[in-house]
């Protein structure tokens, strides 16, 4: 049998293909091409010839916008046509651009939501087959509760209680001035202000996966792939304006329900790493 330096050629080989047998010995760095909790980069290093310590972290960025409808406290709104047809405010308002009739204004609820998932994560990979590929994952993804931020608007309205407000009329803010099916809701002047929601689920989040690949290849360059899920918990949609909050459990009731129903979120990630050490 061979030697290099009081190790074997075939143990020299293993640990050369297990990416280092001894702990700490190696060092190497991952960028996620591809992957489901965004763009990312790790560090990882052999804990022996069968495990890998991996950690890093990852971003995911995306805006989204939709609209929605809500309905009219018809009372509020002709009191509000008295209160508009008043020559001076009008006056103000075709200055402004703004709506002179309440039948003009609009009822859509303009949303944006801003998904911000950021995350660490430490993840330990077990070869069962020290010279191959193959892998199993296990470990955390540690980040934000709250994944999405949610913000509302109802601009029309909003500026054209700023006019009524000028002039004295500020008693529509503390008025009820829409209203979910039914009575489900209400929203005062000072509710459609602020609209506002998150997504909020568990900071930290166990992770379970298998890939192929190694986070410290052979040569150095390599490509890895792992495909798993982390657990979330029971996600849900919430305002901190109560108000607000019955017009979500009202209008995306559907939504919410969903959440709730799904704890995971799948984490599929395609990366190019390379060798350091």
């Amino acid at each position: 049998m061979t030697y290099v330096n009081g190790i074997s050629q075939e143990n020299l080989s293993l640990e050369k293909a297990s990416g280092g047998a001894k702990a700490f010995s190696h060092l190497g760095v991952s960028l996620e091409l591809l992957s489901t909790t965004g763009i990312g980069a790790e560090l990882s290093t052999p804990l022996s010839s069968n495990f890998t310590l991996r950690g890093g972290i990852s971003l995911l960025p995306y805006n989204y916008k939709d609209k929605f409808s809500v309905n009219r406290d018809e009372d509020a709104f002709s009191q509000l046509d008295n209160v508009m047809s008043q020559p001076d405010i009008k006056s103000q308002l075709e200055k402004e651009g703004l709506p002179t009739r309440s039948s003009e204004i609009s009822s859509d609820v303009d949303i944006k939501a801003k998904l911000k998932m950021f995350n660490g994560k430490i993840l330990v990979d077990y070869h069962p087959w020290a010279d191959r590929s193959f892998h199993l994952t296990a470990g955390l993804y540690i980040g934000r509760d709250k994944w999405i931020t949610t913000t509302g608007k109802m601009e029309q309205i909003v500026e054209i209680l700023d006019v009524l407000k000028a002039n004295g009329y500020s008693n529509y803010e503390n008025q009820v001035l829409y209203e979910g099916e039914g009575g489900d809701y209400e929203l005062k002047g000072s509710d459609i202000r602020n609209i506002n929601a998150s997504f909020e689920a568990n900071a930290v989040k166990p992770y379970l996966g298998i890939g192929f690949g190694r986070a410290i290849p052979k040569k150095r360059i390599g490509v890895a792939f792992d495909l798993g899920v982390f657990y979330h918990g029971k996600a849900k949609l919430t305002s901190t304006n109560e108000n607000i909050q019955k017009m979500i459990e009202s209008e995306l009731k559907g939504v919410n329900e969903t959440l709730e129903k799904i704890p995971i979120y799948p984490v599929v990630s395609l990366r190019l790493t390379g060798r350091i050490l």
